[in-house]
């Protein structure tokens, strides 16, 4: 990854078609982003929800989980 370039991530919801959050990270060294958010956000019954990660930037590899998410209701 280049020094400067910026990743973002976005946690959408599908049934609404509305971007709930998102975070930017810029890089200004080499390496890998770390990105980390946390939030709140009004659901619905039965909405449904994922995560975009920008600019290619997701790492994995056959051993080891580079991204994770993690919901729960709060009622």
């Amino acid at each position: 990854m280049s020094a400067n370039a910026s990743v973002y991530v976005t946690l959408y919801n599908e049934t609404t078609s509305s971007n709930l959050l998102r975070v930017y990270h810029q890089m200004n060294a080499t390496g890998y982003p770390n990105v980390s958010f946390s939030g709140m956000v009004p659901l619905a019954a039965n909405d449904v929800v994922y995560l975009s990660v920008g600019n290619n930037y997701v790492y994995s590899d056959a051993s080891d989980i580079y991204l994770t998410f993690s919901g729960f209701l709060v009622g």
